[in-house]
């Protein structure tokens, strides 16, 4: 992987301080990796607000370490794991167990569908490690979608991003996030399902209406006393989220070349019915 001066400096200037990618988060724990969790997302999905959750209740610190981007290029670059332009993938984990492991031995990563093409180069170096997956998907798949599509144009990723511009409504936009969307909740439960490990499968909107209740299911919370769930994020969905999505769904419904399967469908049903 190419980590050129040019990548590093824009993930620097993308990334803020508050975001958990900041160096403020790092530790230092040199000792030995007992356990990994990883949390199988998509964008909006709710798994920062979950990674946030396993960090204040002291579990750990989950979160895009290898988004490819901005937050994998930030980090090894403060970390000291580059050959000139090129990421030195070993120097990586180890400092990354090293800076982001609890002092129990516990790293949480997050892993979007997205990133799991790049996360297989790097899984070997992680074999023979207990590991428990946690597959978090949301059941609104185009609420979710308009919200990526809206976060995309702002670059407001969550609450500690600062906003850049007005969202335009865009139909074709929302309608490549989901099918987006829809590919890589498939990439994230095949990965589940091909390492045979027992997920513990949330939903988004469980996370929010019952959160403590939904954080029982995850084993890692399962046994704590007294779950805290006040987090620093704030909720970014706004009237013009629920403006879009109406819009959107009026339009789905209007679009011949969404339809026509059905439409092909029903007059093969309609043919057969009156040929009897």
């Amino acid at each position: 992987m190419k980590l050129s001066e040019k990548r590093v400096a824009r993930a620097k200037a993308r990334i803020p301080q508050e975001d958990f990618a900041g160096a403020r988060y790092d530790t230092d724990n040199p000792g030995a990796l007992a356990k990994i969790i990883i949390i199988l997302s998509s964008p909006r999905s709710g798994s920062t607000f979950l990674c946030d959750l396993f960090h204040i209740n002291g579990i750990c610190l989950p979160h895009e370490y290898f988004q490819p981007q901005e937050y994998l290029p930030l980090l090894a670059d403060r970390w000291g794991c580059r050959k000139g332009e090129d990421l030195d993938g070993e120097a990586y984990v180890q400092a990354l167990t090293r800076y982001r492991t609890s002092s129990d031995g516990t790293l949480g990563i997050n892993l979007h569908g997205s990133h799991l093409a790049g996360f297989l180069h790097f899984e070997p170096l992680l074999a023979g490690l207990p590991v428990d997956f946690v597959v978090v998907q949301r059941r609104d798949i185009i609420a979710q979608a308009i919200s990526h599509e809206i976060a995309g144009q702002t670059q407001r990723w969550s609450s500690a991003f600062a906003s850049s511009g007005k969202p335009e409504y865009r139909f074709d936009a929302i309608l490549a996030r989901v099918r987006n969307l829809q590919r890589q909740n498939l990439l994230t439960q095949a990965f589940a399902n091909a390492r045979g490990g027992a997920a513990a499968d949330i939903s988004y909107e469980d996370l929010v209406a019952d959160t403590e209740q939904t954080l029982r299911k995850i084993p890692a919370f399962a046994n704590l006393a007294d779950i805290q769930i006040g987090t620093r994020l704030k909720r970014q969905g706004s009237d013009l989220n629920s403006q879009w999505k109406r819009q959107f769904a009026e339009e789905c419904l209007s679009r011949n070349d969404l339809m026509e399967f059905g439409s092909k469908g029903m007059a093969r049903v309609l043919h057969k019915i009156r040929g009897r």
